[in-house]
């Protein structure tokens, strides 16, 4: 946890002029956020759920760390023929 406050915090402070660091760091960041949280969040969602309801357990997972616009998103698409 500690590791997403402090990759938003080099998110909010740094910019192109004296912050580039800070940029960086939020980016590199991300790999130990990802690998902390959310796999072992879906190794436990995986377990834990039934093999009936294995795939709706990983399906509402998904929409509650990514949220409703994954999901919305691709219908917007536009389309050029």
């Amino acid at each position: 946890m500690c590791a997403w406050i402090l990759r938003y915090i080099c998110f909010a402070y740094g910019n192109l002029e004296t912050g580039t660091w800070m940029l960086y760091a939020g980016i590199i960041l991300h790999g130990v956020c990802y690998d902390f949280f959310l796999l072992p969040a879906i190794m436990y969602t995986e377990k834990k759920a039934g093999e009936k309801i294995k795939n709706a357990a990983q399906g509402l997972f998904t929409f509650a760390t990514y949220g409703a616009g994954m999901f919305i998103g691709p219908g917007f698409r536009v389309h050029r023929g």
